[in-house]
């Protein structure tokens, strides 16, 4: 496929993970619970997934030699999503949408070389160039920029800085870089397992079943499974529900995306829709998040950032 085209693919994937935070996040203050608010959103990308199987024609048989040949790290890709989703769901509500994009980069970008230099998660083998390295010099620097700058922000009309409890605190960017991480190695894990099934849609579909039944187990340990009623008695907006399938989408493309041009090469796109989405987001409080003006620092180091992005993808 044309390389423009993959692009596109990865900034909209890129943009759709990003999006299906606030969502999320919203459907965790209806029902109560972000455990239950992932288990929804994963529920209902299942069920697109399979809606998109049929509508497709698409055969959801897997043959016993895909199953046989696929080592069994391969099915981890859901634990993952599971993982991610619900750790957006809480850093998305502490940060803000431009911090829950440059928090993550790190690990993310760290985590996408380490993979393609190495041939992790059986990955093809892709070499980190010295401009590629330059390239995650800038992003340091412009996430340090993004981070380490005070967001002023209006509260009845006095000026204030956020405090710990804002997500200022060190242990929210630590763990913003491990969900990073964690993106990247379900990128490549789903990839692969899109490979050895022959099928990105299928690799989706079976990321999302598992994600789906250890959020389900989760559930049913914390006895909140009964709040779903709240979504049967029309109490959540329509709009609540299309985290899933964002989420399902997101991991489509990039089951495609692996093999096609690298964890790297995805990993970097994602970020770039990201970023775009972020600021468009907190600039206008879209999807409930409240106005979170960008200050002129942080601009700066988002294009540091996407620079350091650029020179990545060059390499």
């Amino acid at each position: 496929m044309d390389l423009v085209i993959l692009a596109v693919f990865g900034i909209l994937s890129g943009m759709m993970v990003l999006v299906q935070s606030p969502v999320n996040t919203a459907l965790g203050r209806n029902v109560g619970s972000p455990v239950l608010a992932s288990f929804i959103s994963f529920l209902t990308g299942m069920v697109f997934l399979l809606a998109l199987c049929i509508f497709t024609g698409t055969d959801m048989s897997i043959s016993s030699d895909g199953i046989g040949s696929t080592p069994w790290w391969s099915y981890t890709g859901g634990i993952c999503g599971a993982a991610i989703v619900l750790s957006f769901i809480i850093l998305f509500s502490r940060v803000g949408a431009v911090n829950t994009v440059v928090l993550p980069l790190t690990g993310m970008l760290a985590m996408g070389a380490a993979i393609d230099q190495f041939g992790l998660f059986g990955s093809e083998t892709y070499s980190v160039s010295a401009l590629g390295v330059l390239g995650f010099i800038l992003i340091a620097a412009g996430m340090v920029t993004v981070v380490t700058v005070p967001r002023h922000e209006k509260d009845g009309g006095k000026e204030r800085i956020p405090n710990e409890d804002d997500g200022n605190s060190p242990i929210w960017y630590l763990f913003g870089i491990g969900v990073g991480a964690l993106m990247a190695s379900q990128a490549a894990i789903n990839g692969n397992l899109g490979i050895h099934l022959d099928s990105a849609l299928h690799s989706a579909l079976v990321s999302f079943v598992v994600g789906t039944a250890i959020l389900f187990a989760a559930c049913l340990w914390k006895r909140n499974l009964h709040d779903v009623v709240l979504v049967r008695e029309n109490r959540v907006p329509w709009w609540m529900l299309t985290g899933g399938i964002l989420g399902a989408a997101y991991i489509f493309f990039n089951a495609y995306l692996v093999p096609e041009i690298g964890t790297g090469t995805t990993v970097v796109l994602t970020i770039t829709g990201q970023m775009i989405g972020s600021v468009i987001i907190d600039n206008f409080g879209l999807l409930g998040t409240g106005k979170k003006k960008t200050g002129a620092l942080q601009i700066i180091g988002l294009a540091l950032v996407f620079a350091g992005v650029v020179m990545v993808k060059m390499s």
